[in-house]
């Protein structure tokens, strides 16, 4: 069966990633080059919200072929 409550928990990352990265739509390519920080924000937002979506469809696929 499929686990409602941890997909919820997964979209809720997405969603806070998106959040975050929304504050961050004003940064320039130049200024994410000069300042790392930002830089590893924005690529960690994105890299765990493509986890989340992975680790969902990996659980709807698990569990329908069970």
């Amino acid at each position: 069966m499929i686990d409602k409550e941890k997909i919820k928990n997964k979209i809720a990352i997405i969603k806070e990633n998106l959040s975050e990265l929304e504050k961050m739509k004003s940064l320039t390519l130049k200024d994410l080059s000069c300042n790392l920080r930002d830089l590893a924000a924005a690529k960690y937002f994105i890299r765990t919200s493509i986890e989340a979506m992975i680790d969902i469809g990996s659980h709807i696929i698990a569990k329908n072929l069970l």
